[in-house]
């Protein structure tokens, strides 16, 4: 009798100390998915951020490229109308030229 209550003493002791790992492993268990979770929600809070700055980078580069296309187009017509300016004076300092040149 003696030795069957020594056996399931250990056998009480045992299970005891099996419980508590058993409960240690699912506390383990449940933080590790917590901290998976939550590395999980700022990877994605993360990636939204970036997102949104590429947005507003790609938007503000194309207002800028608009910007510049627009003064390359007023550069371009001011230099067309320059240059209609500049051959009207030559061609009139050139008939001035020709009528001196008859006299």
């Amino acid at each position: 009798a003696r030795e069957q209550k020594t056996a399931s003493s250990t056998e009480d002791r045992l299970r005891e100390k099996l419980e508590e790992e058993v409960k240690a492993a699912d506390a383990e268990e449940a933080n590790f998915t917590k901290q998976l979770h939550e590395e999980e929600q700022e990877s994605t809070k993360s990636g939204d951020r970036l997102r949104e700055e590429l947005k507003q980078q790609r938007h503000s580069a194309n207002s800028k490229l608009n910007m510049l296309g627009s003064r390359l187009a007023n550069v371009t017509r001011a230099a067309k109308r320059t240059k209609q300016h500049l051959k009207a004076k030559l061609a009139d300092a050139e008939g001035e030229a020709s009528k001196e040149e008859a006299s």
